[in-house]
């Protein structure tokens, strides 16, 4: 490995070492972009209104169509029954899903959020 983003192999590398030193990588990419997905919606939740935080704004958004992304801390308390209502309502209105770890301000703001298509009324 020559940093936390590149991997170099050999070509003729086994497919389950490929496997073994890829995963690593791979994951610490998914969860910087889960992390900057937080961001953002932070930002939007405290400037431009194209984000939601919390429960209850969260499954209002998701009532009206609005939610382009859902945002779930899985550390957070929240409901189990509550979490899959909305990732299932989510899917079914065409939103992303991301699971986002370790984020402060994220769960400072109830560890369940979204970033909107648009502003409802």
């Amino acid at each position: 490995m020559v940093d936390d983003h590149t991997l170099r192999l050999d070509i003729k590398t086994p497919l389950d070492q490929v496997g073994d030193e890829s995963g690593p990588v791979l994951a610490r990419a998914e969860a910087d972009d889960a992390r900057s997905v937080a961001d953002r919606l932070v930002d939007a939740v405290r400037g431009d209104g194209l984000g939601v935080a919390g429960p209850e704004a969260t499954r209002r958004a998701l009532e009206h169509g609005q939610v382009d992304e859902l945002l779930i801390d899985l550390v957070v308390d929240l409901d189990e029954d509550v979490r899959a209502a909305f990732v299932r309502q989510a899917v079914s209105t065409g939103a992303r899903v991301e699971v986002v770890e370790d984020h402060t301000e994220f769960r400072r703001l109830g560890g369940v959020g979204a970033l909107l298509r648009y502003r409802h009324g």
